[in-house]
């Protein structure tokens, strides 16, 4: 008797954790958390200047849009920062005050990038933007580093730090523009390199 009760100890043990499984796994599918994407929607390059072969001055004005694709988790973006760089050496830096995103919305976010007489010694980052532009375009680079909460009804919130590069922001000079102005070729779609929990 005992040993039939055992067995269906055991065995009603057995299909309660089955079915638990099964609950989990098809929670986790629904509610996954899915990473925002971010993408580059314009970029406009003004008062470049490249005559020495060691200093660079230039402004930018960059816009670009964040996604969150999640149906149940807003997002709140704690820390933001981007960085826009040539030959993997930043030029400028920008930073963003924390703020919070709705389910399955878009945020664009505008900023500048104020490059003022910036020296780059040692460096052949200046002679290479001068040489691209000579051809019609320069290959720019943006990094966006931030640090996300997950946020859901009735669940504990997620953090993820998400490190995420958008290349080529190829920049077109016209070559007999005296002022030196450049336009964006876009959009580009972003790319997250590195996620840490």
């Amino acid at each position: 008797m005992r040993k039939a009760n055992l067995s269906t100890i055991i065995f009603a043990t057995i299909i309660c954790l089955t079915i638990l499984s099964f609950i989990a796994i098809f929670l986790w599918f629904v509610l996954k958390p899915h990473l925002p994407t971010i993408r580059v929607d314009s970029v406009m390059v003004n008062s470049l200047s490249t005559t020495t072969s060691v200093e660079l001055t230039a402004l930018f004005n960059v816009a670009f849009t964040l996604r969150n694709p999640n149906r149940k988790f807003t997002l709140s973006y704690e820390n933001l920062d981007a960085a826009i760089w040539f030959d993997r050496r930043n030029l400028a830096l920008a930073f963003f005050r924390p703020f919070s995103q709705r389910t399955e919305s878009n945020i664009v976010l505008q900023t500048w990038f104020d490059v003022f007489h910036k020296q780059f010694k040692n460096s052949p980052v200046v002679r290479g933007i001068a040489v691209q532009q000579a051809h019609g375009s320069v290959d720019f680079g943006l990094t966006l580093n931030a640090r996300v909460r997950f946020r859901s009804t009735g669940l504990h919130s997620m953090v993820r730090t998400l490190n995420v590069e958008c290349y080529p922001v190829r920049v077109v000079f016209p070559l007999n523009d005296s002022n030196h102005g450049g336009t964006f070729k876009g959009p580009v779609d972003c790319n997250t390199v590195d996620i840490d929990q």
